[in-house]
């Protein structure tokens, strides 16, 4: 099966922090990361954080891009996620909430 995205992904390596809440217990934990790509649409992103901490289905996330570039900040919703037990990490898909039209243009 072809699937079509709606926004083109470029790939990246740039680090972001993310901070999640547990939807079961409310704890609260914020982690160092990467992303992997970005699009219009949300950012693929890499964590070292335990597998039962992905209870969480939001996010808010601080990603510290390159000169010239500022710092996109806000939230987003938790569309996939997965386990690499290989390098110990979570990868999952997020999508944003509410991008604002000046980190949009950053992205585009």
């Amino acid at each position: 099966m072809n699937s079509k995205r709606r926004f083109s992904r470029v790939e990246l390596d740039f680090p972001i922090t993310c901070t999640f809440i547990d939807s079961q217990s409310q704890m609260m934990i914020t982690s160092a990361g990467k992303v992997m790509d970005i699009s219009l649409g949300g950012m693929r992103i890499s964590v070292p954080i335990p597998q039962p901490m992905i209870n969480s289905d939001q996010l808010s996330y601080n990603l510290s891009l390159p000169e010239p570039f500022s710092t996109i900040t806000g939230k987003g919703k938790i569309k996939w996620s997965d386990r690499d037990d290989e390098k110990q990490v979570i990868i999952f898909g997020m999508a944003f909430e509410n991008l604002s039209k000046e980190h949009e243009t950053i992205i585009e």
